[in-house]
């Protein structure tokens, strides 16, 4: 009896920490209409398209990535992180463009963006990670300058 409590109560934990947590957010489509809600923060890396929902309460939609201009992530403490959605080419043969999330460090004449695996932590502050192995590799993050 013992044991199916904890074995319970791990589950329930382990339920918890797995679930998907919606940030606050600003997407900007394509055709320059916005769209206010929350936006699921593992969802930029796992394909072709996010999880939308307009409220905590609302179902979740999935928006194509290739419809979305920016999203721009807003914190409680007032801090804003936007991430462009970028065509850019992998190789020096420019013979065919990828797309992926780009964070944007700095705005100006140029941009500034680093691609990496984007989270959030308790605070709703972006966390930036790469994977590598230990001993074998050493973290890498890519960044990149768009002329405006």
């Amino acid at each position: 009896m013992k044991q199916n409590c904890y074995l319970l109560i791990f589950l329930c934990l382990s339920i918890l920490g797995y679930s998907q947590k919606f940030q606050s957010a600003v997407i900007e489509m394509n055709d320059g209409s916005k769209k206010s809600g929350l936006v699921q923060s593992k969802s930029l890396s796992n394909g072709k398209q996010i999880q939308f929902k307009a409220d905590e309460n609302a179902k979740a939609e999935s928006i194509l990535n290739t419809g979305i201009n920016a999203i721009e992530f807003s914190t409680n403490n007032n801090k804003n992180y936007r991430l462009d959605y970028i065509s850019f080419y992998p190789t020096a043969k420019r013979n065919k463009t990828e797309a992926t999330w780009m964070l944007k460090l700095v705005s100006g004449y140029y941009d500034l963006y680093t691609v990496a695996d984007y989270s959030f932590d308790k605070a709703g502050n972006i966390v930036l990670s790469t994977n590598y192995l230990v001993g074998s590799t050493l973290p890498e993050f890519y960044y990149f300058v768009k002329k405006q």
